[in-house]
């Protein structure tokens, strides 16, 4: 089982904010998570208190984002949070927000 955390919850406007960190073990948590989210319509995915994003988080990503059938995925994180950190690195097509 794993120990950390990841915590969803979806504002007026329809953003998926994600926050706390995906491991290993929360990797298909998360998968399950946006093509739920996918299948109901568009979908913006703010990572910006996402504070663990490994390579097996962003497979889940990938996954989703390219998943047959479902609509559109767009990220976005804070400039200069973790996850707008390691989207950048990993070249990920995402939007940053102002870190207000």
């Amino acid at each position: 089982m794993s120990e950390t955390n990841l915590e969803s919850r979806r504002t007026d406007e329809g953003v998926l904010v994600l926050s706390g960190s995906i491991d290993e073990g929360l990797a298909p948590e998360l998968l399950a998570l946006l093509l739920d989210a996918l299948a109901e319509g568009p979908l913006t995915v703010d990572l910006s208190d996402v504070d663990y994003l490994p390579s097996v988080a962003l497979s889940s990503l990938i996954a989703a984002w390219h998943a047959e059938g479902v609509h559109p995925m767009t990220l976005q994180a804070r400039t200069g949070s973790v996850s707008q950190r390691v989207l950048t690195v990993t070249g990920l097509p995402h939007d940053q927000l102002d870190p207000s």
